[in-house]
């Protein structure tokens, strides 16, 4: 179009020329004047849109580059979102799988939970049944299971010590305060248990002596004392722990 301009507009003028020159006869010196002022003034304005094309074309161009730019971002774009949608549905697929597993370990967790109240639900009877005992029968069957393994051993039996008692029941009050093995500062011939609770009295009891007798360090010169004719046993129940202690000396 700008060439296109180009090419008229001289011929437009030339065009006129010849025409006035054709009729000069016939027009007068203003006339001519005033039609050569009017050619200078379209000539002016062709060159002023002949200015505009030329602007137009450069803009034109430069958003056929944003254009051609902008169409290699969306294409880029389309591909990043076809990459996105495979793996969306890929992750889709895994997430299927895993709820199906976790679906499976909560159908396992179901079932463990009700074995473990089924078999809760056994132990809790078998403790109504059997588990039905107090402090004072807890420290008779121990004291007597003390005598029994001194006889054994050629010993007389221990006879019952009330203050013993007092002292090693005060002990074991004092361990459940503070959840620690503590001894009589004055007595020597003594020791402590914390041991958890028991179905049954037999249960408890031996639990007790077991673990008593595997300490032979102390348990020979403090249970199988000779020259101690006085003993005693105080257990402490607190919660499903008790604590136990032993007592002998020379006087009861």
């Amino acid at each position: 179009m700008k060439n296109s301009l180009r090419i008229i507009i001289p011929v437009l003028l030339a065009a006129a020329l010849v025409g006035m020159a054709g009729c000069s006869s016939s027009i007068s010196q203003e006339d001519y004047e005033a039609l050569q002022s009017e050619l200078q003034a379209k000539s002016a304005a062709a060159a002023a849109l002949e200015s505009q094309v030329d602007e137009l074309n450069a803009d034109y161009q430069e958003l056929e580059l944003q254009y051609n730019a902008r169409d290699v971002e969306i294409q880029a774009v389309r591909a990043d979102l076809a990459a996105l949608n495979v793996s969306c549905e890929q992750l889709m697929q895994q997430d299927e799988a895993r709820l199906e597993e976790i679906q499976d370990w909560i159908a396992e967790y179901d079932a463990l939970v009700q074995d473990y109240n089924e078999l809760k639900a056994q132990y809790d009877s078998i403790v109504d049944e059997h588990g039905e005992f107090t402090e004072a029968e807890v420290d008779q069957a121990i004291f007597a299971l003390v005598n029994q393994d001194r006889r054994a051993n050629g010993l007389d039996e221990l006879e019952w010590g009330v203050n013993l008692y007092g002292w090693a029941r005060q002990n074991s009050i004092s361990m459940s305060d503070t959840g620690e093995f503590k001894y009589t500062a004055w007595l020597t011939r003594q020791a402590v248990l914390i041991t958890a609770g028991q179905a049954t009295l037999d249960g408890l009891v031996n639990g007790v002596m077991m673990v008593w007798r595997q300490q032979k360090h102390e348990y020979t010169p403090k249970f199988m004392d000779p020259k101690s004719p006085y003993g005693a046993v105080a257990t402490y129940k607190l919660g499903g722990v008790y604590y136990v202690t032993f007592a002998a000396a020379l006087d009861p």
